[in-house]
């Protein structure tokens, strides 16, 4: 049963503006769009899957580089920072400290596991938290 005040989660298209920060990124987008502090950020990459023998198109898998959350919020800009922690060195390390991966300018294939490499212009998800009164996307 859906009820009258039930919230609505919207995906905005967004693309990589500037690095900031070694931890923080600005996108595109912003308060014109509905975007608030807080909001979720996905830095993504479709991989398109061929069916080997026809050669046709089978469809498209979106996988996350990298979390990040909105902390600043213009009309026309968001700013957002690194949610992800690197992955512990030793998987029965539990002394260990999860730290921030870090992100900076360059090329995908570089990405290691502390560092995260962007370009400008690349694709992002940003999802909104609508508010209880805000009307359904239909």
């Amino acid at each position: 049963m859906t009820s009258e005040t039930e919230r609505y989660e919207i995906s905005v298209d967004a693309k990589v503006a500037a690095l900031v920060t070694d931890t923080q990124l600005a996108f595109n987008v912003g308060a014109k769009m509905g975007i608030e502090p807080g909001n979720a950020v996905a830095i993504v990459r479709d991989v398109h899957v061929d069916d080997p023998d026809t050669k046709s198109r089978l469809g498209t898998v979106r996988l996350v580089r990298l979390k990040l959350e909105v902390n600043h919020v213009q009309d026309n800009l968001c700013v957002a920072r690194v949610t992800d922690v690197r992955s512990r060195q030793m998987p029965l390390d539990i002394t260990a400290v999860p730290t921030l991966r870090r992100v900076a300018l360059g090329s995908e294939d570089r990405t290691d596991d502390s560092t995260v490499f962007v370009v400008i212009g690349e694709p992002a998800v940003i999802t909104t938290s609508p508010r209880a009164d805000d009307e359904p996307p239909f």
